[in-house]
């Protein structure tokens, strides 16, 4: 009875989604983009579901790494970019683009195996955790520091994420005393999660930190908050529990990720609809000559960042002389340094939005390749990209080993912000604070004997 109860349901499902696909089929060439867009978003999303279901169960029958992640966001960031699926940002050299990150994705290889060669890391699992302990002391003095730092802001500025032109106000030392709860809440929950002591605490800790994090008024700091939370209870579930996940779960977890990417999709569709500075969609699409706009819409927003990013470098390149007399030998790259001094608020992004569209009020974003090769040129990209690849593996290498917790903050830690790095492509205080923080969170555990 129960098996026939499913199969009647399984053919009542597919009825239904026959139904709907052949409804929307017919509004997919309608003359209203939103509707097109809308039809095709359905149609697109059985595509997504298929591919999210065979990605996990890749990943459950080959496990979650981190560096795989990382390279496989880089490629698909810029390759979605290099498609010519709109005009935005004609005239792109996509030949130097290609090579650009082939030389990327190489050097971060290369750099993966020096990290074995010269570090010589042992692969193997070797139990549980047995060497990293979290230092309850240090830990409250810097989330107590973190948490003042956003009282002030909220005190000083209100809340900033109803009134975002006022961002620009809080100072360089306010905005990042008050980031630094992102890799504090990772520490935290790195090592609850990991050692499966106590948990009942980190709901309360996940909340006040966002509330803390929201200070600031920027949308990307609160998703990389629950992205790496997210990101450290799947790794530790799937390393423990890899046997015990069901058809049903992986099931599952494919349409939560499809229908998460799929009211993405209608929210961007929403913002230019009702946002007064943002073209309505029809004018958008139309503007913009995006090809297949019925299907695109997933990967639109990463195309279009992707491709703002390559444009402002083709055109920084060719004013690199007006850059260097704005940031005299610093340098673009490593400009937001400087910003954590009293008397220097002039950002990288601030000098490309000057130098690009000739105005001082508007803040671009090269990308990671292309902030490199402004400033650096080929040789910038593979010596970055062979740190990066060392860093990658040294961490998680030092997590499989050990199942330490400090490992595992470090390997979130770096992932996420590697994410934020490729799309804002400057260097900036918060990438070094993210390597010190863990360190003063975890003390190493003495070993017996």
């Amino acid at each position: 009875m129960k098996e026939r109860t499913i199969i009647s349901l399984i053919i009542i499902c597919i009825s239904f989604i026959m139904v709907g696909i052949t409804i929307m089929s017919n509004n997919l060439y309608s003359i209203n983009k939103v509707s097109g867009s809308l039809s095709g978003l359905f149609i697109i999303s059985f595509v997504l579901f298929s591919a999210f279901f065979i990605i996990y169960l890749l990943i459950i029958k080959f496990g979650l790494n981190v560096k795989v992640i990382f390279v496989g966001f880089l490629i698909i960031y810029y390759t979605v970019g290099i498609v010519p699926i709109s005009s935005y940002r004609e005239g792109i050299n996509s030949e130097m683009w290609i090579l650009l990150l082939f030389t990327a994705v190489i050097s971060f290889i290369i750099g993966n195996y020096l990290s074995l060669m010269l570090l010589k890391i042992n692969k193997g699992y070797t139990g549980k955790s047995t060497s990293s302990y979290i230092n309850n002391k240090n830990t409250i003095i810097l989330f107590t520091l973190s948490l003042i730092s956003s009282l002030i802001i909220y005190l000083q500025h209100g809340v900033l994420i109803l009134n975002q032109s006022s961002r620009f106000n809080v100072s360089g030392i306010l905005q990042y005393l008050t980031e630094m709860i992102i890799p504090i809440t990772v520490s935290i929950f790195a090592f609850y999660i990991t050692t499966n002591k106590k948990k009942n605490f980190l709901l309360i800790t996940l909340v006040t930190s966002f509330v803390i994090i929201l200070s600031l008024g920027y949308r990307n700091q609160p998703m990389l908050l629950v992205i790496s939370v997210l990101l450290i209870i799947i790794i530790h579930y799937i390393e423990n529990n890899k046997n015990e996940i069901s058809l049903f779960k992986v099931l599952f977890l494919s349409l939560i990720t499809t229908l998460s990417v799929s009211i993405f999709s209608l929210f961007l569709i929403y913002r230019h609809e009702t946002s007064v500075s943002l073209l309505k969609w029809q004018d958008f699409i139309e503007g913009f000559h995006v090809d297949l706009y019925q299907f695109v819409n997933p990967i639109l927003p990463f195309h279009l960042a992707a491709r703002e990013g390559m444009g402002v470098t083709e055109v920084a390149v060719e004013r690199r002389e007006v850059i260097d007399n704005m940031v005299g030998s610093n340098g673009l790259f490593l400009q937001d340094l400087l910003t954590v001094l009293p008397d220097i608020s002039l950002t990288a992004g601030r000098v490309l939005g000057i130098v690009v569209n000739l105005n001082e009020n508007v803040s671009l974003t090269p990308s990671i390749l292309g902030g490199l090769f402004i400033q650096y040129g080929v040789v910038g990209i593979i010596i970055f990209f062979i740190i990066i690849g060392c860093l990658y593996n040294v961490f998680w290498t030092k997590y499989k080993n050990n199942q330490d917790p400090k490992y595992l903050a470090l390997s979130v830690l770096l992932t996420i912000y590697s994410f934020e790095l490729v799309n804002r492509g400057l260097f900036k205080p918060m990438y070094i604070l993210i390597f010190i923080i863990p360190l003063f969170i975890f003390k190493r555990r003495k070993k017996d004997g």
